[in-house]
């Protein structure tokens, strides 16, 4: 890369770190004043022909992908001089500064990060990309205690970055291409040093460590016993052994999470996690250079350095902090949850039986009216979740909304979202705060500016655009939308915690709740059919929902996708109307 290449439309402010990959620098999009931050690729990457023509393809496709566990990538720049990837700004640390400053992070905030990771790996591998490269340093926990997963394909996959050997899947040793079944593996890894401090076999010769993964015992024992059989379905030796998805894992998971620690494990794990990001990013941090393999790995966590590679392409200008030498590990006594019981045996796949019964024992909903009254019932006593939409269509009707829901009796949920749209250079690209209550959108430009909260065939000026593409995003991500679905669907088919099916378009556009989402596409694609996907947890809130809407053949409109992802059921959350 030409060292004073810069990627034009963007100011940079500062040069927040480098690494294996590339260095990262904070930005701002110059059309939009959108802070970014911005990865130059190593030369060496660049000059991968391999990889250039595997990333970026991905490239393209991940940013079509709206997860909250993902870091979102916008866009994938080459040129002559040099090649960048531009990716949204996250205020938070890297997972390998939190391990090296904290130590073991405790079993539910262990969890959560583990979770998080699986829901971004799943959304990563339905659209059919792997990580490559899962570790600490490719995971940040934001301030809210949520971790999100990046540096996805950044990898040129020929092993000579010794740093992620300690979490490499026995295939991977023996030369097999980065996979779901790997990114499992390494997900699992990273899990086991959240909880003990150091990552499965540690080890600093790289040849002992492949022996290690190819053939040794899992050290379970130094693990609390309700999450071993997590543990030892996760890195099984076989990829054929493992669970089967990412999804199939978090059910597992979840299983495992609300049988040993309740219900409330989440929310408890979240403040855990918040509070060791804040001390992280407070603490003196001193990482040793990155280096490549040359028969020993990174050196073992007694006094564990790491540089983080990842954790530098989303941090805000807090996390710069004087270089002072890194904290040693230290377990504190609080680090340790107590089990609500003393063994909970964890199959190391999803159950397949179709009545697989919840944690509580009661057989999962089988029938669309069943799973609607279910989900219903749950979200109700919750009454508030977080969620991260994004609706994929043409014409500037692509929509993305990150925020808050709350559900209100008898009446349209009420949201606090930040709302754009994700094709970079549309004029509506700039994230705008809007509140909406009741059939009212509140539009914080310049102040706040109530308006209808309809859909507009066309959006007039900004204002009225931006509470279009909220109430759109409301009635997408709304839990009246998922049972609209479901009542309206004469048939679902279960895999796992996941329910697919299809409702007919002319009964949605007549639902009372969600009739002016769908009835758009009654005359541009009439005789559509709709299909959705709703995953839910073992406690049978959703957690995330993904509608299609196809034109009957011949038709001239495209087809329609809408995403969302929800998490934190049960935050606590007042949305009122901005004075």
């Amino acid at each position: 890369m030409t060292e004073n290449w810069t990627v034009p439309g963007f100011t940079h402010v500062r040069e927040l770190g480098a690494g294996h990959s590339g260095r990262v620098v904070q930005a701002v999009d110059d059309l939009t004043q959108t802070p970014v931050a911005v990865k130059y690729l190593d030369e060496r990457l660049r000059r991968d022909e391999r990889f250039q023509r595997g990333f970026s393809s991905e490239a393209r496709l991940l940013s079509r992908l709206e997860d909250p566990g993902l870091v979102q990538v916008y866009e994938y720049v080459e040129s002559p001089q040099g090649a960048a990837v531009i990716m949204e700004m996250v205020d938070g640390v890297s997972l390998a500064r939190l391990l090296d400053t904290q130590g073991p992070t405790g079993p539910l905030a262990a969890l959560v990060i583990f979770g998080g990771s699986l829901m971004a790996l799943a959304a990563l591998h339905e659209a059919g990309i792997a990580h490559g490269a899962y570790s600490p340093s490719n995971v940040l926990i934001d301030r809210s205690g949520a971790a999100k997963l990046t540096d996805v394909a950044v990898t040129a996959g020929d092993g000579s970055d010794a740093r992620g050997a300690a979490y490499r899947a026995p295939e991977l040793w023996d030369g097999a291409p980065p996979g779901a079944a790997g990114d499992l593996y390494a997900a699992t890894a990273v899990f086991v040093e959240c909880l003990t401090g150091l990552p499965p076999f540690a080890t600093k010769n790289l040849g002992a460590l492949a022996k290690a993964h190819r053939g040794d015992q899992v050290p379970v024992q130094a693990l609390p016993e309700p999450l071993r059989g997590l543990v030892a379905a996760g890195l099984a030796k076989a990829p054929g052994d493992r669970p089967r998805s990412a999804a199939d894992l978090l059910t597992t998971l979840d299983e495992a999470a609300v049988a040993a620690y309740g219900p409330a494990w989440e929310a408890q794990g979240r403040d855990r996690l918040s509070k060791l990001a804040a001390d992280a990013a407070a603490a003196p941090y001193n990482p040793a250079p990155p280096a490549r393999s040359s028969g020993s790995a990174a050196r073992p966590r007694t006094t564990r350095r790491r540089w983080p590679v990842l954790g530098a392409v989303a941090l805000a200008a807090v996390l710069i902090v004087a270089i002072a030498s890194v904290v040693g590990l230290r377990m504190r006594s609080d680090d340790r949850a107590t089990p609500v019981r003393s063994s909970v045996p964890v199959p190391s796949r999803a159950p397949a039986a179709s009545g697989m019964p919840s944690p509580e024992g009661t057989p999962l909903p089988q029938t669309p009216a069943a799973l609607a009254d279910a989900i219903g019932n749950a979200a109700a006593e919750k009454r508030a979740a977080s969620f991260a939409h994004r609706r994929d269509a043409c014409c500037g009707n692509a929509i993305a909304a990150l925020g808050a829901l709350s559900l209100t009796s008898g009446g349209p949920t009420a949201s606090d979202m930040t709302v754009w749209s994700p094709v970079r250079r549309d004029p509506h690209a700039r994230r705008v705060r809007t509140v909406l209550v009741g059939d009212t959108a509140y539009v914080a430009l310049r102040g706040w500016h109530p308006l209808p909260a309809v859909r507009h065939a066309a959006r007039s000026d900004a204002t009225h655009a931006y509470a279009s593409m909220a109430a759109q995003a409301r009635w997408s991500a709304s839990v009246q939308n998922i049972l609209a679905l479901l009542r309206s669907s004469g048939a679902i088919k279960r895999s796992g915690l996941s329910y697919t099916g299809t409702a007919p378009l002319a009964t949605l556009v007549r639902d009372g709740s969600v009739g002016r989402l769908y009835a758009p596409f009654a005359g541009s694609a009439g005789g559509a059919r709709v299909a959705f996907t709703v995953r839910v947890g073992a406690d049978l809130l959703p957690r995330s929902l993904q509608v299609t809407v196809t034109p009957r053949l011949g038709g001239r409109a495209r087809v329609q996708v809408f995403r969302t992802n929800y998490s934190n059921w049960g935050r606590k959350v007042s949305i009122n109307a901005p004075r």
